[in-house]
């Protein structure tokens, strides 16, 4: 009987002892279980916060991606993020309850850095967006800007460009005394699809084709237009035909029937009575448009939109950054000055003062059509065609459907950092660090 009680004694022991280490082991497999769960909900916050900052207005404004915090099934998600510079570090936690009683909840986190891309935007460029078709200058034109071209590039009759980079995914076509660079004095870089004379199949782009580039490289880099948002604008911008003047207002408005048609007719943004319009939102001023005849000077702030057509005229000088929309067309008077400085040349600084303007027109061809010795300093956009005539001066880039500039039009180029939030592709692009998505 003794050694029966000792054998049962020795057996319970183990019996207890195997059952202690199974708990044990399954509670640790429940637990990692657990962890990687956690993990788990931490790297799709981050790709959540992803989302959000690719769909901002403007990645690099500081308040783009707030923090926040969202139930996952039995678990909860979050993400915050940190801008320096250009970069942003975004960080995600991943919470759920331990599966052990009594212990606290389990958390996990990622991190991963990710760079705001604003130096390679068609914002950077003269830039032609129809492949088919020539990005044409002729009669004497000087391009001192980056160029780009989707389709073909045609010069002529002395037109001349010595901005860089020049990049043509189509054809070049080069005529009667034309060039891209010099021999003195070539272009940086040159990136173009191949030369012809007009006829014959194209050929590698050499000297002899009248293409002087210190760097020459025959591809394509196949940049696109950004896209306009035409409806969200209408119905978003303050102020605007959806979001009227809190305090001051315009002459004539911003519509006339609260539907997005073009119903207001032609706006002149620098011409007649004193004007100042805002938009305030709790507390801060959101946009801002004004007019000071005694001083011809235009305040433009925030993202504005007019439901018609836009005609500049006159001498003027404009302060501020922002985002004016027309939903027609823009054009302008002989002799017409609009400009970030009074003295329209170099001194202009973007980064102080820089108006956008936009040409919503869907149907006549020249969007935008500057003509006779008219003067700007800003950035251009057209959903359709471009057209610079007769002496006409533009400081900034233009993105455009297809660009016309003839007859002694020069198209200069300000530094542009970025354009302001409102802008179709004011944002830049996002890039992934590589090397940098990390857990914890």
């Amino acid at each position: 009987m003794p050694i029966v009680i000792v054998l049962m004694a020795v057996l319970t022991i183990g019996i207890v002892a195997v059952a202690v280490d199974t708990a044990s082991q399954q509670g640790a497999t429940s637990r990692e279980q657990s962890s990687q769960q956690a993990l788990g909900l931490a790297e799709g916050a981050v790709s959540d916060a992803l989302s959000v900052l690719s769909s901002a207005p403007n990645p690099l404004d500081p308040s783009a991606l707030p923090q926040s915090s969202y139930p996952v099934g039995d678990g909860r998600s979050a993400y915050s993020g940190s801008l320096l510079g250009t970069t942003w570090t975004i960080t995600g936690t991943g919470t759920l309850p331990s599966p052990v009683a009594g212990a606290g909840p389990l958390q996990r986190r990622s991190t991963l850095q990710v760079a705001v891309d604003t130096q390679n935007t068609p914002w950077h460029y003269v830039f032609a967006d129809s492949a088919s078709g020539c990005l044409t200058l002729s009669n004497n034109t000087q391009v001192t800007t980056p160029l780009y071209s989707r389709g073909n590039l045609c010069l002529r009759n002395n037109a001349r460009i010595t901005g860089s980079p020049v990049a043509v995914d189509g054809t070049v076509t080069i005529k009667n005394n034309a060039s891209i660079g010099t021999s003195a004095v070539p272009v940086a870089e040159a990136t173009l699809g191949g030369c012809t004379s007009g006829s014959g199949q194209p050929h590698p782009c050499t000297q002899a084709d009248r293409v002087y580039a210190t760097r020459l490289v025959q591809s394509t880099s196949n940049l696109v237009k950004p896209a306009i948002d035409l409806d969200g604008w209408y119905a978003n911008a303050k102020p605007g035909p959806s979001n009227p003047c809190t305090a001051g207002s315009v002459p004539g408005g911003f519509d006339t029937d609260a539907t997005l048609n073009r119903s207001r007719g032609t706006f002149s943004p620098v011409a007649g009575v004193a004007y100042d319009c805002q938009y305030w939102e709790n507390g801060a001023l959101v946009g801002r448009l004004a007019w000071a005849p005694a001083t011809r000077t235009l305040t433009v702030y925030g993202t504005v939109l007019v439901d018609g057509s836009i005609q500049l005229s006159g001498s003027a000088v404009y302060a501020g950054r922002g985002t004016l929309y027309a939903t027609g067309r823009i054009t302008s008077s002989n002799n017409t000055r609009l400009c970030g400085v009074a003295a329209c040349d170099a001194t202009w600084d973007p980064d102080t003062n820089l108006l956008v303007l936009v040409a919503g027109e869907p149907t006549q061809q020249y969007g935008i059509d500057f003509r006779n010795n008219t003067v700007f300093q800003g950035a251009l956009y057209a959903v359709n065609d471009y057209r610079a005539n007769n002496n006409v001066v533009d400081w900034g880039p233009v993105i455009a459907r297809k660009i016309q500039v003839s007859n002694g039009a020069r198209l200069l180029m300000s530094t542009i950092g970025s354009v302001p939030p409102g802008a179709p592709g004011s944002g830049g692009t996002l890039r992934v660090v590589g090397g940098t998505w990390r857990g914890h």
